[in-house]
């Protein structure tokens, strides 16, 4: 009998490690089971921001209607009737003759592209600002040479910075009036604020 008992506890003891074992396979399944779940949530969700690039990018070379490709001549591109559609090279060549008062800009200024900033929405109260990129260097500075001829109008001129350059310049902009009511040369370059010529620090 005892011969018999000490065999069924060996089963007994034996069922239990298999038992375990299949606990411990069937979490590992649960777990892996959820890293699966989230990992084709993060997929879903990358593909889902690229096709909204994807779809963003199309409308923007919509809307430019090759005026990229027309950067060095300033030519029309091919008008399709679309109200969406919009050179923005000859667009810009004109702003510099009509606004900046800069003589025969067509002929004077080579742009290498230049198209609108952001998602086009109906009804915004103000436009997108148009982005340009210069085929040469002298061009844009000699454009940024006569922005004050924009003085009291509904234009501006600013070169063109990374998101967290703007956040910068956004926070010293309060500083920088402040300053100026002090009767203090206050400026702005870059993401560093001047006053009377010397670095301000926090």
């Amino acid at each position: 009998m005892e011969t018999k008992f000490g065999s069924m506890d060996n089963e007994i003891i034996d069922c239990k490690k298999r038992i375990s074992t299949l606990e411990q396979s069937a979490q590992f399944l649960s777990n892996a089971h959820d890293d699966l779940k989230g990992l084709k949530l993060k997929v879903d969700t990358i593909n889902s921001g690229v096709e909204l690039t994807k779809n963003e990018n199309k409308e923007e070379a919509s809307e430019n209607n090759e005026g990229a490709k027309g950067g060095a001549t300033g030519e029309k591109g091919g008008a399709t009737g679309s109200t969406y559609n919009e050179n923005c090279v000859n667009k810009i060549l004109e702003f510099c003759e009509n606004q900046l008062k800069i003589e025969n800009a067509k002929d004077k200024i080579t742009l290498e592209k230049a198209y609108r900033l952001g998602k086009r929405k109906d009804g915004a109260a103000k436009p997108r600002p148009i982005v340009v990129k210069f085929r040469k260097f002298e061009d844009r500075e000699m454009i940024r040479s006569v922005s004050n001829r924009l003085k009291n109008t509904n234009y501006g001129i600013s070169p063109q910075y990374p998101k967290e350059v703007l956040e910068r310049r956004k926070k010293l902009v309060p500083i920088m009036l402040k300053e100026r009511k002090k009767n203090k040369k206050a400026y702005i370059a870059g993401d560093k604020l001047y006053v009377n010529g010397e670095l301000w620090k926090e």
